[in-house]
């Protein structure tokens, strides 16, 4: 299990699962887990197409940087007006900074468009996704800039 720090700790520590030998992985279903496993064993996973969100989660949760990228390369390649809100909020959410990124610049890009979805005005108007924005652009002064313009123009339709 070299490939996540997390697991290395739980199973060489005094441990639950080191004294048992054992992990037992609750909190996501089966079909992510051994979507994760096939991934650590094999350096790739078949379920990526099908499962990209769930494995980012459980990359994040079991520090799999490299199933993490993958789930990210997936998830940037599937980008679009529709989507780009949620991947905005996986980005931040899981830590992940290239589909956060990635995301953010097609937000900009494409402003007018998204800022009319639903789930853009869902994002923006929620009180606990402030953090989202204000987390996102603080770096760079023209994209806040923009994202309230999104936000702003969003609240007029």
């Amino acid at each position: 299990m070299a490939r996540s720090p997390v697991f290395a700790k739980m199973l060489s520590a005094n441990m639950q699962e080191s004294l048992k030998n054992s992990l037992n992985i609750e909190d996501f279903g089966e079909e992510t887990v051994k979507g994760m496993l096939e991934w650590i064993y094999t350096g790739t996973t078949e379920i990526v197409s099908e499962r990209a969100e769930l494995l980012l989660q459980i990359a994040e949760k079991y520090e799999l940087e490299g199933l993490k990228e993958d789930c990210e390369g997936y998830l940037v390649q599937k980008l679009c007006v529709e989507n780009a809100s949620n991947m905005l909020l996986l980005g931040h959410l899981y830590n992940a900074p290239y589909l956060k990124r990635r995301s953010t610049e097609f937000i900009i890009i494409n402003k007018k468009e998204v800022g009319k979805t639903a789930g853009f005005k869902e994002l923006s108007m929620k009180s606990i996704y402030t953090g989202v924005f204000l987390g996102l652009f603080l770096a760079d002064h023209q994209s806040i800039i923009s994202v309230l313009n999104i936000i702003t123009d969003s609240m007029n339709v």
